[in-house]
Parts: C-alpha cells; sequence; structure tokens
C-alpha cells in the first residue's frame, strides 16, 4: 500500500535572505516567524517536503468448530518503509515575545528577537517490521453461558534508519566521560550505531510480549431476553513508526540548535552580531558527516532510551441489557482502564534557577548565555555539557486511567418509528497525555511528574446523544397519500459538557526554559465569569503570574470549556416511478436551530485575548438533494 504526499512553499512566499539576513537559506521561499500573542507565519509541520510511505501486509487465519468450541488462529506480518523529507525551520526561524520594549510586533521591527532557531533539512528513512500471531476460543459451555478467550503475540519493536542517522544518551555515560568510538569529536554521553552495544534502532525491542484477554455472556433465564456480560483484557500498543522520527535530526546529523533570548538588535545577522555564537554560523554544514566532524555548541537532542517500556491498557467491563415488550431494548455499562507506561518526554537538561545576584546581575535571566549557562549539565561539566542544549528524553512514567457508565434506551423499527438515545458520564485522569512522536516535555516541573496528575485533554465528562428515525404511514393510492405516505424524519440531538483547558503562564518564569510553567490561581471559585456581550469567559484577575524561580500552583487540564448542543434533522423520501426508476429526495438542516456553540478561548495569560471566546461552531447549515436511479 504505498502513499505519496508532496508539500511545497507558496510560490508568492519570502524568506530571510529576501529580508536581508545573513544566514544559510536552504530553501528559498520558506519564512517561518513567531510573533508572540500576534501571529504566526509558516510552520515547522508545513514547510516544504515530501512523505513516502509504503507498507506491505500479510495475513492469515484458520477457523476449527470441535463440539462446543469454535477456535480461531492467525497471524499477520507487515512491513513499514517511511521515506520523508521536511525542512523543519532549515532557514531560521526568529520569535519575538517583547523582550526588549514589552510588545512583541515593537521588537520585531526593532530587531529585537527572544529566540532564533535553525537546523539542517529533517531526513528519515525508517524500517519497522511487525510481525504477530494469536489464538482464540469461544467457548459455548450452556445454553445459558459463553465464554471467550484468547492471547495474541505481538513484539513491541522500533524502526531503524536506513543510514543509521540517530543517537542515544544516558546520564551514567555523561557521569563516566564515555566517548563515541563512532565520531571522535562527539560530546560525553552519546553513543551513536557502531558503538558497543548500541542497536539500529538506537532503542532494544521487546520481544516478550502477550496480549490476553477474556470475556463471558450470560442469560440468566436462556430465553433471549437479557444477558450480563463482563470481560477483561491486557492489550499493548502497536509498533509506532512516528514515536522516534525526530531522533535522526541529533548532531551532526540535524545540528537542531535552539538559541534563547538576545538583548541585542540581532535580526540582520543572528549568529554574530545577535548571539556571537563561537565559530559564526555552522550551517550548512557536511553531510553525510565524517568520522571527525566537529560538534555544534547547545544543540537540542532528541532520545528514545535505549530501554523504553511498552505502553499497554488493563482494560474491564460490565454490563446488563434487558429487552422490554417487543421493540425495547435498555441497558447500563461500567467501563474502565488503565493505561500504563504512557509514552511522553521529558527534559534531562533544563536550567536551573539559581537565585540572588552575581557580579552585580541577576544570577538567573533569560538572556541565551544565562539560560545555557545554566543547563544542568552545563553546571555539573562546564566544558561537557555545552554542548548539549535542551536535550528531551523519551519517558515512559506516566499513567492514565478512565472511568465511564454508559445507559442506553433503544426502540427498534416499529410502529413506524426508531430511537437510540445513550448517555455517557466518564472522567479520564492521568500524569501526562500520550505524544506521537518525543518532541518536547508536557510537565512544568521536570523533576516533580507527579503535579502533573489531572483530566486528560480529552476528557469529555457529560456526553448525550439521542438520534431517531419516523416514518409517515403509506397513504393508500390517493395522490394525497402518494404525496404524503413513507417520507422518513431523522432528527439527532448532541450535547456534552465540553473538554479541558490548559492554562499556561506564557512566560518563563520558573527560568527553566521548558516553557510550560502555569500560573498561580488566586480565586479558585472566581474562574469563571458570567457569559455576558464581552464574551469574557475567564476572569483575569483569577489568576497571577507565578514567581520567578517557581511553578505556578494551577493543576494541569484544571479549567473545562466549552459545553455543545447540536440539533440536526433530515426528511427523506424515495419515489418509485418504474420498476428500475426511482427518485430520492433528501433535505438536511445540521444545527437546525442555530443555537450558538463556542470554541476554546486562549489559555495563554500573556495573550490579549484570554480568556476571551474568539469563535463558534458552524451555525445553521442546509443541505437539499436529488438522485436519480436508472
Amino acid at each position: 500500500m504505498p502513499r505519496s504526499i508532496d508539500r511545497g512553499s507558496h510560490p508568492n512566499q519570502i524568506d530571510n535572505g529576501v529580508l536581508g539576513v545573513n544566514t544559510y537559506i536552504a530553501a528559498p521561499k520558506e519564512w517561518q516567524v513567531t510573533v508572540n500573542n500576534y501571529f504566526a507565519i509558516g510552520c515547522g509541520q508545513c514547510s516544504a517536503g515530501h512523505f513516502n510511505i509504503n507498507t506491505y501486509y500479510v495475513s492469515d487465519s484458520l477457523d476449527l468448530v470441535r463440539g462446543k468450541h469454535q477456535i480461531a488462529l492467525g497471524g499477520s506480518f507487515a512491513r513499514t518503509q517511511n521515506n520523508l523529507f521536511t525542512g523543519v525551520s532549515r532557514n531560521g526561524a526568529p520569535t519575538w515575545s517583547g523582550i526588549a520594549t514589552g510588545d512583541a510586533v515593537a521588537d520585531m521591527f526593532l530587531g529585537y528577537m527572544s529566540a532564533w532557531t535553525q537546523t539542517r533539512a529533517e531526513s528519515e528513512d525508517l524500517r519497522l517490521s511487525m510481525p504477530a500471531v494469536y489464538v482464540q476460543d469461544t467457548y459455548r459451555a450452556s445454553t445459558h453461558l459463553t465464554v471467550n478467550a484468547g492471547v495474541r503475540w505481538q513484539p513491541g519493536l522500533f524502526p531503524a534508519d536506513k543510514f543509521h542517522r540517530g543517537s542515544v544518551w544516558s546520564m551514567p555515560d555523561f557521569l563516566a566521560g564515555k566517548k563515541s568510538q563512532v565520531f571522535t569529536n562527539a560530546p560525553v554521553g552519546s553513543q551513536y550505531y557502531g558503538d558497543p552495544g548500541i542497536p539500529s534502532s538506537f532503542t532494544k525491542g521487546v520481544w516478550a510480549i502477550f496480549s490476553p484477554r477474556l470475556g463471558i455472556v450470560w442469560d440468566p433465564k436462556g430465553d433471549g431476553k437479557q444477558t450480563i456480560r463482563a470481560g477483561g483484557s491486557i492489550m499493548y500498543d502497536n509498533g509506532n513508526m512516528f514515536y522516534p522520527q525526530r531522533v535522526m535530526s541529533n548532531d551532526p546529523f540535524g545540528k537542531n540548535i535552539l538559541l534563547a533570548t538576545s538583548n541585542e538588535r540581532g535580526y540582520s545577522d543572528p549568529w554574530i552580531t545577535g548571539y556571537q555564537y563561537p565559530g559564526g554560523n555552522p550551517f550548512p554544514g557536511v553531510s553525510p558527516p565524517p568520522k571527525d566532524v566537529q560538534f555544534e555548541l547547545y544543540t537540542r537532542h532528541i532520545i528514545v532510551p535505549l530501554e523504553m517500556k511498552p505502553m499497554y491498557a488493563s482494560s474491564w467491563n460490565l454490563s446488563y441489557q434487558r429487552q422490554i415488550g417487543a421493540n425495547w431494548m435498555a441497558s447500563v455499562s461500567y467501563m474502565g482502564n488503565k493505561t500504563t507506561h504512557v509514552w511522553s518526554g521529558i527534559d534531562a537538561n533544563p536550567s536551573v534557577y539559581i537565585p540572588g545576584t552575581c557580579g552585580g546581575a541577576a544570577c538567573s535571566t533569560t538572556a541565551n548565555a544565562n539560560v545555557n549557562a545554566r543547563r544542568y549539565l552545563t553546571l555539573l561539566n562546564p566544558n561537557l555539557g555545552k554542548y548539549y542544549g535542551q536535550l528531551t528524553l523519551g519517558y515512559d512514567g506516566a499513567n492514565a486511567s478512565y472511568n465511564g457508565l454508559l445507559a442506553t434506551v433503544q426502540h427498534r423499527m416499529g410502529s413506524h418509528f426508531a430511537v437510540l438515545a445513550n448517555y455517557t458520564w466518564s472522567h479520564c485522569i492521568g500524569t501526562q497525555d500520550r505524544q506521537s512522536f518525543v518532541g518536547t516535555s508536557g510537565a512544568q516541573d521536570q523533576s516533580n511528574f507527579n503535579a502533573e496528575n489531572g483530566s486528560c485533554i480529552m476528557d469529555m465528562r457529560h456526553n448525550l446523544n439521542i438520534s431517531g428515525v419516523f416514518t409517515s404511514p403509506a397513504g393508500g393510492r390517493t395522490w394525497t397519500g402518494r404525496l404524503l405516505g413513507n417520507w422518513q424524519l431523522a432528527p439527532m440531538i448532541k450535547a456534552n459538557s465540553g473538554m479541558p483547558l490548559n492554562i499556561t503562564s506564557g512566560r518563563d518564569n520558573s527560568l527553566t526554559a521548558v516553557a510550560n510553567d502555569r500560573p498561580d490561581v488566586l480565586q479558585p471559585n472566581n474562574v469563571y465569569k458570567p457569559l455576558d456581550a464581552s464574551l469574557q469567559l475567564l476572569n483575569p484577575a483569577a489568576f497571577a503570574q507565578n514567581a520567578a524561580g517557581t511553578f505556578g500552583n494551577l493543576g494541569r487540564n484544571a479549567v473545562t470549556c466549552c459545553s455543545t448542543f447540536t440539533f440536526n434533522m433530515a426528511l427523506s423520501r424515495t419515489f418509485p416511478i418504474k420498476e428500475q426508476v426511482r427518485l430520492d429526495v433528501r433535505a438536511e438542516a445540521f444545527n437546525a436551530i442555530n443555537h450558538t456553540s463556542f470554541t476554546q478561548p486562549s489559555g495563554v495569560l500573556t495573550s490579549s485575548v484570554f480568556g476571551k471566546i474568539q469563535g463558534a461552531l458552524d451555525p445553521r447549515i442546509l443541505q437539499f438533494a436529488m438522485k436519480l436511479q436508472f
């Protein structure tokens, strides 16, 4: 199954070179800038590139019936190839945040950057094999009881880059001063493919992975009018192609360099005037890198640990179903699960807050040299730690749990109508939300992930769905009967209580260079404002910036917004014209009553529109269609 996606730059786009910026331009007509609280142009995920994916898959299964047993066994093998090339920030990406004047736009016109990021193009040629086998048995123990049990084996393997780009890092190797044999000038602690014990995937696969499951169905009376169902399973996540993808961008392959705040007007010459980077502009560099390649200072490293525990979910459920009368059915179900080893990221090299003054100035500032000088590894060993900037490690220590109660009432089509209504109350709690790839840390305090415990980002506490189909009775052979009979009216109601909104400070008040700070909550009982014409949902006075060197006391995903209500309607009928000719007529109204459901506001405390509703879901939409079938 091949798939190819090509993404290009807009022909009218500009780039840093057109503006006279003294930097290497790898891709003309590609510009990426961020002006905090105002706007952004371009993005790493929309830069020019190509994405070619090939997947080969083969499977087979066998079913056997032996007495009361129905046995199924089978297996599959998939081979996936991802050949990716994308620009990310290869022309250099400035960020303006108001560090000099207090206003990001003013800083932009004056050239005062708050950050400069530049990388080589991200290139990956990943390969992953995924074998799996399973066996299950459905055992009809009696007319009242059926038992289903099975187990699946599928190892947790990681993809490997065809050209072996990437690296691993560990704190014990850094502390021991361990050097790479592949690249003689590599910073201590980093190891590459070809060094002893380093696999081509840079992460060891886990082969002994078995996913068992068990389910029962019990009919207490054997009359088919009620059932009790229960089940449980332990299910492991499949191989993930994208989670380790940015490992291929580590120095010396990608040269991902992030330079923090500059107090100079350095946009016109970021590597010299702005940051006085040792040796000047390091781009484009040499590719492929030779054995004695020189490594750059403060480069960003993305690392998946050599041993990464596979993520798995333990699930359980219990339900009761009952038929009422001839056409009604009601059920109530409890569903729960616990997800263990949720994959996210942790910054192993944050800046350390140092209180007080040093040499007449604050020991901790957001100036570039100060940020890097205060990084954890640099403080441990200034000569060796200076080669590492942001160091994001894959983290498998997060957990999450879900509990839900589902009630359903259904009326089968009879007496010209059918109805289905269900209501779910649920709550998902976790310390981190799963990341699709290692890129950044999701926590504000890298030493206290337990403080991140809160509602999952997709938590929806209340969810109601009601749908129905009503058919008008046939009206006989008169023209009135033929016109009014057999119409179908299908209403649908959807309502939910909204989802969490994570509130952030918008500033690096903790001075850790992680940029995940949350504010302090001063008025926990006054977070929401009565919604009026101003559309100010959240009360800015209820929050305050966290003090320098501290983390805010507001929890992760602590605010919920915004509830929605939608009423849709469809009216349809099929008109028979001849034996093989018919006309289908359909009219639909989405959000038929034109009810306003708001989208979530900005949760960044420094934003000029913090907590203010800025958008809404679709208004009423009408749609009409006719189709002649012959």
